[in-house]
């Protein structure tokens, strides 16, 4: 059983590791994570101009008459992490306060989106009529410990067969251990 960022509990019965998982940049890396291992995808690009995103692309059979799909996850967020917003922070000097005020006040939905756009959750993306489709997304982790988290998404029909599901985050700012899906309904007592 894992509880959701929702609070619902859901149950894993029939468990698929990814057929394939890839980098976006189209590197193997499903020995990463297939198990619970601490071998864990992380950004490793050497090229001069880092990508604002990274991620990885998932295949899963597509079980065809499936309603809702599970994700389970066990990852955590990078030190980089919280060191990039430390030195944010830090950059705001005295007048963090001013700012840290006014911030309060902001809109859920702006800094939701704002959090998005810099890739700090771990966005989940479905493949549908060949285009990727925003799903939801995994709240931070934190850096100390690898955590288990699920989300259950409905399915349509449209999705790619194989189904592929997308992982995407800011660059350096996530270390996966491990996913897997379940297509089962939840068996709750």
């Amino acid at each position: 059983l894992l509880a959701d960022k929702y609070g619902r509990l859901h149950s894993m019965s029939q468990v698929i590791a990814p057929g394939k998982a890839t980098s976006l940049d189209g590197k193997d890396v499903s020995s990463q994570l297939t198990a619970r291992d601490n071998l864990f995808y992380q950004s490793s690009t050497a090229a001069k101009d880092l990508p604002k995103k990274d991620g990885v692309i998932l295949e899963f059979p597509n079980p065809g008459k499936a309603q809702t799909a599970k994700l389970a996850i066990h990852a955590k967020n990078s030190i980089i992490l919280d060191y990039m917003i430390g030195q944010f922070h830090e950059s705001f000097g005295n007048v963090y306060d001013t700012f840290m005020k006014k911030q309060q006040n902001a809109p859920e939905a702006k800094m939701r989106q704002w959090a998005l756009d810099q890739g700090i959750p771990l966005s989940l993306y479905i493949e549908r009529n060949g285009q990727w489709e925003f799903v939801d997304y995994f709240h931070i982790a934190g850096p100390m410990k690898f955590k288990d988290d699920i989300l259950q998404f409905p399915l349509k029909g449209n999705e790619s067969d194989p189904l592929k599901l997308k992982l995407e985050f800011g660059n350096f700012l996530w270390e996966i251990d491990y996913a897997a899906l379940d297509y089962s309904p939840d068996q709750l007592y």
